[in-house]
């Protein structure tokens, strides 16, 4: 690769990866600061609900302390409280002219639908006269009423503290009137004596949530009992024990929503605002959008600059290339000084340029040795000549051993032929020295051609078995591996005797390594021998580089061990033991990309 296009590549991986790296960094911090935002609005908005909920709340609850805190109003609602339907007429007006001068006189009353004061005796008296109402006090209806109301237990449980009443219907009108409530059970004297409800239109509530108008916003009141005070149309999903505090995300049912909750101690309630998760994505887009942008112009135009400083930073590159490219290389012997050490280069590029100088010089230089070895070259020449004259033909062997196979032919004798053919593939194998491995196919071969010229020796004498999977062969090992120590065997494991000889070479694959397994059925190892070698060995296997090999028997198979431990970087393994004769183990772990050992 040329070094322009190695600065252009270089300078535009550093510009893409400074781009994006800041791109990225730039972007958390916009989305972290969009995160912050939201839950700002969202807070913001949940504040202002609550404060206007906890304002409109605290009013209804001084319109109920207005009225127990009147005692003239107190003492009429006790004596209310005890009327019945033989209660004299003239008592019951006395009385309920007290009560109701009070809530139609009272100035903090006036906001609301209705100030209502009941009992369980079916007494019942609202601050809005002016409306008819369908349920007579003290009447059976009127007891009725009282007894299914479901929030008075409550009340009851709790005589004095107000408790907020959700969303329902008037309850002393058959007109349908939607309202919430605050009500407080009343006592007066010890004695719990009635109920003072204060209904307001849910129209007011809405009002107070007035942030359902915006779109992808819902908000929700909800109780600590569950008990829920408002929820927008179509807003499914309950935030009831949902984590008051912090940003939640909340995905149900195909909806997905960013809530921020807001909990109120006045009023017992946590108020849930929440925002469509697509309103965030679409901000989170756009600024994704922005950067991509952003960080697409500033990358072309470092581009743009990357390409115009590269070229600029190779000129004298360049221009010294090319001039390297024309140089006279196979006849500067016949240029002048004045084009061997001509420059293309400026000075002001010192490093480039002092480089030229050098070529030149090494130039001239190189043409002065040209001039020179022109001079040896016919010298030389002849030395070569001398030298190859006095160098025995490395064929003399094979021509010879032609000479005796054609002989063998001539005289009718094939086992010659074979014996010497067998001998000249063995030579050949073991003198090519273009490759320090083998196949174990190639190495059973060898193996094999060697058994071959022993049997010929011993004829029936001589057994042998090779057995090993045709699936091994391709797998590659050290070259002359398995010949010497199969030489080994035949030379060693039958001294004295005269039985017939059997030698058998096995090969399995065992957690994946390679196991070949050299058996004879002669004299075995002595007890000496075995340990000696297992010592020999064990020297060998924890430093080879420092291991010498003495004189002694079997130094044949130590030798051979040693090599293939420094072919193998110590990988290899042998181990020996008796069994009906000598077992030598050969283990070597397969690599399993390319088969080698």
């Amino acid at each position: 690769m040329k070094m322009i296009h190695k600065l252009i590549l270089v300078f535009s991986l550093l510009a893409i990866l400074t781009t994006a790296a800041n791109s990225i960094y730039f972007y958390q911090t916009r989305m972290a600061d969009l995160n912050q935002r939201t839950y700002d609005h969202l807070y913001t908005l949940g504040t202002k609900i609550v404060s206007e909920i906890e304002q409109y709340v605290r009013l209804m609850d001084y319109a109920i302390d207005s009225l127990t805190a009147d005692p003239d109003f107190m003492t009429a609602f006790h004596e209310a409280s005890h009327l019945d339907e033989e209660s004299d007429v003239g008592e019951t007006l006395a009385v309920q002219n007290i009560l109701s001068r009070k809530l139609y006189q009272e100035p903090i009353l006036e906001p609301f639908f209705r100030v209502s004061v009941y009992s369980g005796n079916g007494f019942f008296i609202s601050s809005r006269f002016e409306k008819t109402e369908s349920i007579t006090s003290m009447s059976e209806e009127a007891r009725s009423t009282v007894e299914s109301l479901p929030y008075l237990w409550r009340c009851d449980a709790e005589p004095f503290r107000r408790h907020i009443v959700g969303p329902h219907n008037d309850p002393w009108t058959e007109e349908f009137v939607g309202v919430f409530s605050a009500v407080r059970s009343v006592a007066w004297r010890g004695e719990q004596i009635g109920y003072v409800e204060v209904n307001a239109y849910l129209d007011d509530l809405a009002e107070m949530f007035m942030w359902q108008q915006l779109d992808g916003f819902l908000v929700q009141g909800i109780f600590d009992n569950g008990e829920q005070l408002f929820r927008n149309h179509g807003d499914d999903i309950v935030y009831s024990g949902l984590n008051a505090t912090g940003f939640t995300r909340v995905q149900t049912d195909g909806v997905d929503r960013l809530v921020v909750g807001l909990y109120s101690d006045y009023l017992h309630m946590t108020v849930y605002v929440s925002q469509d998760m697509s309103i965030y994505n679409e901000q989170a887009n756009a600024l994704i959008r922005n950067y991509v942008l952003v960080a697409t112009v500033i990358l072309a135009v470092t581009l743009c600059f990357v390409v115009a400083f590269s070229l600029g930073l190779t000129r004298a590159i360049r221009k010294l290339t090319r001039r390297v490219k024309h140089l006279p290389v196979d006849s500067i012997l016949a240029h002048s000084d004045e084009v061997i050490t001509a420059t293309v280069t400026s000075p002001r590029d010192q490093e480039i340029h002092k480089l030229e100088n050098t070529m030149n010089r090494l130039m001239g230089k190189l043409q002065t040795s040209m001039h020179n070895e022109m001079a040896l070259r016919e010298g030389a020449l002849q030395a070569q000549l001398n030298a190859l004259q006095m160098q025995i033909n490395p064929h003399f062997i094979y021509n010879t051993l032609n000479i005796i196979s054609a002989k063998g032919m001539e005289c009718g004798s094939e086992e010659i032929t074979d014996i010497c053919d067998q001998f000249a593939q063995m030579l050949r194998y073991a003198t090519d020295l273009r490759s320090k491995t083998a196949t174990l196919g190639a190495e059973l071969q060898n193996a094999h051609r060697y058994l071959q010229l022993v049997k010929a020796r011993y004829e029936d004498q001589l057994t042998y078995v090779i057995d090993v999977p045709e699936d091994m062969m391709r797998l590659t090992l050290p070259k002359l591996t398995l010949q010497p120590i199969v030489e080994n065997a035949l030379t060693h494991g039958f001294a004295g005797r005269t039985d017939p000889r059997a030698v058998s070479i096995t090969g399995t694959l065992v957690d994946g390594t390679l196991q070949l397994v050299v058996r004879d059925n002669g004299n075995g190892f002595s007890e000496a021998s075995l340990a000696r070698l297992h010592g020999a060995f064990r020297d060998m296997e924890s430093n080879p580089s420092a291991f010498s090999s003495e004189g002694g028997e079997h130094l044949g198979l130590i030798n051979t061990y040693l090599r293939l431990l420094h072919a193998s970087k110590g990988h290899i393994r042998m181990t020996l033991h008796n069994d009906s004769g000598a077992v030598i183990t050969l283990t070597l772990p397969i690599e399993q990309e390319n088969k080698h050992v």
